[in-house]
């Protein structure tokens, strides 16, 4: 009777012991996986400091956020927010040195494309070749086209084709010497252009599966990109053009 007493006992004992040791274990490995995914949200959240994008109705709009230093002006107060670069950026776009430019066709503001739900002007913090863009979306002539600023930190001479610019910012990039590397472009050369005010050597870019182009131009310090189709570009759309 007393050997059964002890034998159930110990049996008790080793199930009361077992218990404790998986409510250790569960505690431990619910623990765990509340530190890992308390850290993926807090990369996630780091991530999406990395780069943002702002939106803009008009050309007004956009040159107020830059020469203004109120405390509600989200671009002043949130400049420090997405890396040097992109600080360096807007400081040299708010100084009075430096000024926005704007893509005007004839001496008139290029026309945007005014779509309900969609941005007329868009600030990017961080885009093609890691820069800050500004983005306009217009109208010419009844087609859509997109032009894109950047001003690169860096000094080059002011005679610089667009192909040099864009091989100093950027040696990977595409460009003359290595467009073959890249499938979808049928073709990327230089060509003189005559604007409205001033004659500069551009980089155009034509596919192979798109009738639009891409032409890139270096104009008083900025790294421009125009996108549009084709037949756009020609002598007229050329002459009338400047930025101010």
């Amino acid at each position: 009777m007393r050997l059964k007493l002890f034998l159930l006992t110990m049996i008790m004992l080793s199930l009361i012991l077992t218990s404790c040791q998986n409510l250790i274990s569960n505690q431990d490995d619910s623990s765990s996986n509340e530190t890992t995914s308390q850290n993926v949200d807090t990369n996630k959240e780091f991530h999406s400091q990395d780069s943002t994008t702002y939106s803009f109705d008009s050309y007004n709009d956009l040159l107020a956020s830059f020469s203004t230093t109120e405390s509600d002006n989200i671009i002043q107060t949130e400049k420090t927010m997405y890396g040097e670069i992109y600080q360096a950026f807007v400081d040299e776009m708010s100084s009075a040195d430096t000024n926005i430019i704007v893509p005007c066709f004839d001496g008139s503001p290029m026309s945007l494309r005014d779509k309900e739900g969609l941005s007329n002007i868009t600030l990017m913090t961080q885009e093609f070749v890691s820069l800050p863009w500004i983005w306009y979306y217009g109208i010419y002539n009844d087609r859509n086209i997109v032009v894109k600023i950047t001003y690169p930190p860096i000094d080059v001479p002011q005679d610089y084709s667009a192909s040099q610019v864009l091989n100093t910012i950027s040696s990977d990039a595409v460009n003359i010497h290595n467009y073959q590397n890249f499938s979808n472009y049928e073709s990327v050369y230089s060509l003189d252009i005559s604007l409205n005010d001033t004659e500069v050597t551009a980089l155009v870019y034509e596919y192979k599966e798109s009738t639009k182009k891409t032409v890139s131009i270096y104009y008083q310090g900025f790294f421009i990109c125009i996108d549009a189709q084709s037949e756009t570009f020609n002598d007229t759309f050329w002459s009338s053009l400047s930025f101010q």
